[in-house]
């Protein structure tokens, strides 16, 4: 298998790309059964199961490495377990494959994807590959569990507590304007490079998510923005909020775009792909959160009040009430 035109089989695939994923999980059966077993937990733990897609010139580029490509898509489902405080056990794969995707861009996939499967701990039990004419897609379902049957639920937030987020904002978005060569503002290389690693491999918050099963009343991860995944913690939990726009946690890039051009806002708060945590929490825990930041040397930040609603108010560094195009992104 030489030749770049050279046709590789399914079969080839597994054995040389995707079995290695398994990290030797005997409910995996080397991939030559029908089914995993999944490995088995106690009686007070509970499995907690997500599913996300990434498709090629949808949720990425064509230009992104293929290296980072199978790690986004590991990533955005473990930021869904995170959200619902979950460790994750093992994940599912399938992997829509185009005549253009050669040897060298799947041993890239693969290499790429394996550095996070060792990272997290978290095996590939199997999954399905078909070959089409249409662009390359990533779809997996991943697996995780909650100890005493505690689990995060987005429906619990009460009146009167804060909002709280993780990590930055906005940054995921800017990475992919980036990308796309749509920002005119000349930022440095070491700039550019944060704005697109964090567009290209979001950061799960999977130990936060762990700790905030005691502290947080209610928890979502950011995926089609900020505005729009607070409004959808909101409404589960019938209630508004305010959000105060001047603590909006931002990196020194976002800050930089932010203070050149004041459009740039709208995409911090509504482009999406943060994969960060927002969870509601008493305010008599917010010394407990401060020093949760500092073990787990992640920044969290409070941004807001849950109110009675059902109004969702975002106000700018001068007290202004704004109002958007948009609130994030929209499944169609």
């Amino acid at each position: 298998m030489t030749k770049k035109d050279a046709k590789i089989s399914e079969f080839e695939i597994i054995n040389k790309f995707l079995r290695p994923l398994s990290l030797g999980e005997s409910g995996a059966f080397q991939f030559t059964d029908d089914a995993a077993i999944l490995p088995q937990i106690g009686n007070n733990e509970q499995y907690v199961v997500t599913k996300d897609i990434i498709a090629i010139n949808v949720h990425a580029l064509d230009t992104d490495p293929p290296s980072t490509l199978g790690r986004k898509a590991l990533r955005v489902n473990l930021s869904d377990l995170a959200a619902m405080g979950a460790e994750p056990v093992a994940f599912f794969m399938g992997l829509i494959i185009n005549p253009r995707i050669d040897e060298v861009f799947l041993c890239n996939f693969a290499s790429g994807l394996m550095i996070d499967v060792k990272k997290y701990n978290i095996p590939l039990l199997g999954g399905d590959i078909i070959c089409d004419n249409s662009s390359f897609s990533i779809s997996i379902t991943a697996v995780g569990k909650t100890t005493d049957n505690l689990v995060l639920r987005s429906n619990g937030a009460q009146k009167g507590e804060l909002l709280w987020v993780s990590g930055s904002i906005g940054d995921s978005a800017l990475g992919l304007l980036s990308s796309k060569k749509e920002i005119t503002y000349e930022l440095t290389k070491g700039n550019i490079a944060h704005l697109v690693n964090r567009y290209q491999i979001p950061q799960p918050r999977i130990a936060l998510g762990q700790e905030l099963l005691n502290i947080a009343s209610a928890c979502t991860d950011l995926s089609d923005g900020l505005l729009a995944d607070i409004k959808k913690l909101c409404k589960n939990s019938g209630l508004g909020c305010t959000i105060n726009g001047s603590q909006l946690p931002l990196s020194n890039p976002a800050k930089l775009l932010l203070s050149s051009d004041v459009k740039f806002l709208e995409t911090i708060v509504t482009g999406g792909d943060d994969y960060e945590l927002a969870f509601s929490s008493r305010k008599e825990n917010t010394e407990k959160l401060q020093e949760l930041a500092k073990k787990l040397r992640v920044p969290i930040s409070c941004i807001g009040e849950f109110t009675s609603g059902p109004e969702i108010r975002f106000y700018n560094d001068n007290g202004k009430e704004m109002n958007f195009l948009t609130d994030g992104y929209e499944h169609n």
